[in-house]
């Protein structure tokens, strides 16, 4: 068996893995037994999952397979490069009636209640399709939201990124720079 690394329990919920350099390869499977085993060898809540994607994840991307080829053909592509805003808002407003942006903002802030694995199957399809989209910068802002915002915050911002508001995120260093 390889050795991974060092493993540290900082936390109930944060594990930190240092690698040892020179670690030969082993299947993905076995290095993430080993490390699940290394982490916490009586943890019922540690479990190895299936790798790949659910039924409704596979069901999301037939979906988005079909959505991103048929809104991003390259003539479109290139028009949106010279664009003022860069992506098509119409295109944008279909994708929020479908209910993307509310994939993984939770119901109780008027989203599906989903995580960010079943964004997944959406980003990979728009990648593949280059659809120009404020979608993965706006699921950012909403999870900064959802991990950092107060009640208040969560309560304005959050039914409105997952009916389509549109959001990026900026930090700011404490003199000012960006």
């Amino acid at each position: 068996m390889v050795t991974l690394g060092k493993v540290e329990n900082i936390a109930d919920d944060v594990v930190i893995l240092r690698t040892f350099s020179g670690c030969q390869t082993q299947s993905s499977l076995d290095l993430i037994a080993q490390l699940i085993n290394e982490c916490d060898q009586g943890s019922a809540a540690m479990q190895l999952a299936e790798i790949g994607f659910s039924e409704a994840q596979g069901d999301l991307m037939d979906v988005a397979t079909q959505f991103c080829r048929d809104r991003s053909p390259m003539a479109a592509v290139r028009a949106l490069l010279e664009s003022k805003d860069g992506f098509d808002t119409a295109t944008w407003r279909e994708m929020a009636s479908l209910g993307w942006m509310a994939i993984a903002i939770p119901e109780s802030h008027g989203g599906v209640g989903l995580t960010l694995s079943e964004a997944v199957p959406v980003v990979e399809q728009m990648g593949r399709n280059m659809l120009a989209s404020p979608f993965v910068p706006t699921v950012i802002v909403a999870q900064a939201i959802l991990q950092g915002g107060s009640e208040k915050q969560k309560s304005l911002w959050l039914p409105a990124l997952a009916t389509g508001g549109i959001a990026t995120l900026a930090l700011c260093e404490s003199h000012g720079d960006w």
